[in-house]
């Protein structure tokens, strides 16, 4: 997408989903566009490689903006602080970023927006301040204040709904060992989709009583260099085999074990 999209400064709508973009986001230009009120730059297929990487653009400035979607591209770092600051509080706004590399956490400014519909399943969020899902009765239909908590918004590390990444009044959030972050809707692959192998490590040995073996080292002590973990071989970062004999293992392995790609 050109950065001269920008001094299209009447643009009202921008809807140009399900073609195999590539390339950053002209997120500057974007913003430039201060009468916008649509912006749909969704995919609906990036396994050929395509979609926008980049930035998120802050939309900081479009007052009459009611609809983002962004979904299903490979856009990366966090959500910025102004998001949709001068977006209408009391009116309708859906905004979608599923299926990217979002990371951070969920600006507590937009607890402002009354009635704001926030997607973002299958991204990289970690982080969520519990006291903004404590005002937020108008999102999302209401099932972020029926839950009574943020898991209406998206469930937690640790868990998993197959419905948007969070509970609504038809799905609760499940457990599942293997999910890392805020938001899964699958359980035992990461946020771009590959098999989360540190997750289904640690689901191993919550399983086979890692807390009493003779020796764990290392074990749960990094975020990501679970290839370091006592009894762990790997080759490239992925795991070709585990070896703890005589270590008083007990329990039942998980199933989720054989889907580790190269344990052999």
């Amino acid at each position: 997408i050109p950065t001269e999209v920008g001094n299209l400064v009447n643009l009202q709508t921008l809807s140009l989903a399900n073609n195999p973009f590539r390339g950053d986001i002209p997120s500057e230009s974007i913003d430039k566009l201060l009468d916008l009120r649509t912006l749909d730059l969704s995919s609906d297929d990036t396994t050929d490689g395509s979609g926008l990487t980049g930035l998120l653009p802050t939309l900081s400035e479009q007052p009459n903006i009611v609809k983002v979607d962004l979904s299903n591209n490979k856009i990366s770092g966090s959500i910025p602080s102004n998001f949709l600051a001068s977006a209408p509080s009391d009116k309708p706004i859906v905004v979608n970023l599923s299926e990217n590399l979002i990371s951070g956490s969920v600006p507590v400014a937009l607890s402002n927006k009354k009635r704001l519909d926030l997607y973002l399943a299958d991204n990289r969020i970690d982080q969520i301040d519990s006291t903004i899902c404590t005002n937020l009765a108008g999102w999302l239909g209401g099932d972020v204040e029926t839950s009574n908590s943020c898991n209406g918004l998206l469930c937690p590390p640790g868990f998993f709904s197959s419905l948007e990444g969070r509970q609504t009044q038809d799905q609760s959030c499940q457990t599942c060992a293997t999910s890392q972050y805020f938001g899964a809707t699958k359980c035992g692959t990461t946020a771009d989709g590959n098999v989360n192998e540190r997750g289904i490590l640690v689901e191993f040995f919550e399983s086979m009583g890692g807390s009493y073996w003779k020796s764990s080292e290392n074990w749960m002590a990094f975020q990501d260099d679970y290839c370091g973990w006592k009894g762990i071989t790997c080759l490239s970062n992925s795991v070709t085999a585990i070896r703890l004999p005589n270590n008083d293992l007990s329990g039942t392995p998980p199933s989720s074990l054989f889907d580790l790609p190269n344990l052999s």
